[in-house]
């Protein structure tokens, strides 16, 4: 999955979904089941920047499912709504976009980055200004965020630059 969203990040996203495709046949081959959302989610990512919305959905339903069957929460999950939400907003699916938005924000509690927050606000405020200018606004969707509507939001990205540090056996 990294070397997809890299590729992703690096703007191929025709390599990326060659690659991701590639990995998942690979996956499914082996039987390695819920495991596949770690590839499933980049694949959203790379088919979205192909514009193959409908295999972009397709992918991240197919991780959302796995993650909601195994009672995941945190980042994974969060990703998987951040990725559907982007496919929603370039759909014009208003109330889709809202939906996982604010699931992908609902991921973090208080205790998560300033900046993770940051950037899944910044997902939650393009979905409301993407509402604000569809039809179906006008039906009174509304969402609620996070109190951190004040911090420097970054353009919202697949979230592949996080940097983890686990201390191991002797350190």
């Amino acid at each position: 999955g990294v070397a997809v969203l890299t590729l992703c990040e690096l703007g191929d996203y025709e390599r990326a979904a060659s690659v991701g495709l590639a990995h998942l046949d690979t996956a499914q081959r082996r039987e390695l089941g819920s495991n596949c959302y770690l590839i499933e989610i980049p694949l959203a990512w790379a088919e979205l920047g192909r514009g193959q919305l409908d295999r972009a959905r397709h992918y991240a339903a197919s991780a959302l499912q796995t993650l909601q069957q195994l009672g995941a929460t945190g980042l994974w999950l969060a990703q998987a709504h951040t990725v559907s939400a982007r496919v929603a907003i370039a759909s014009s699916q208003p109330e889709a976009a809202a939906e996982h938005s604010e699931q992908a924000l609902a991921q973090f509690g208080t205790s998560a980055s300033r900046k993770i927050v940051a950037r899944y606000n910044a997902l939650v405020r393009e979905e409301r200004s993407t509402v604000r200018a569809l039809p179906s606004a006008r039906a009174g969707l509304a969402l609620t965020t996070a109190a951190s509507e004040s911090i420097a939001l970054s353009k919202l990205e697949p979230i592949s630059t996080i940097t983890i540090t686990v201390d191991g056996p002797g350190e």
